[in-house]
């Protein structure tokens, strides 16, 4: 285990590279401290239900900037929209119908058409992000 100080101007920059190789990181949010991985990497994905003992069938929430972001991974419309205009960046996780294609392992959703997102207002987290 490798320890990153928040402080550190390249701590961010390591944290990236890590989660790139398939590793997972600790993170900050505004509610929690927690354990994340590439949404697009089986292997960092996989490592995240591993080290929380996590059933497979339990999705994980994946983190995104904003609706921008959020529209490359699933369908947004009327509601979800306004939600997230409203409350993003926020502790607010919004579940929606997932793109056919979207970047992200299949193992974030444990196979289900439903996506969960959210998009942290940490600094720290949006900047890895």
């Amino acid at each position: 285990m490798e320890y990153l100080d928040a402080c550190d101007a390249g701590a961010c920059l390591r944290a990236a590279n890590l989660l790139s190789w398939g590793k997972n990181v600790v993170v900050p949010s505004e509610t929690v401290y927690g354990l994340a991985g590439l949404a697009r990497s089986d292997l960092g994905v996989a490592g995240i239900f591993k080290a929380k003992k996590r059933p497979s069938d339990n999705p994980l929430i994946v983190h995104v900037l904003g609706k921008n972001m959020a529209q490359e991974l699933a369908h947004i419309e009327g509601l979800a929209e306004r939600l997230m205009d409203h409350f993003w960046p926020g502790p607010l996780t919004i579940l929606l119908p997932k793109k056919e294609g979207a970047a992200l392992s299949s193992l974030v959703t444990a196979g289900l058409p439903q996506l969960a997102l959210r998009a942290p207002s940490h600094p720290i987290f949006r900047e890895l992000i």
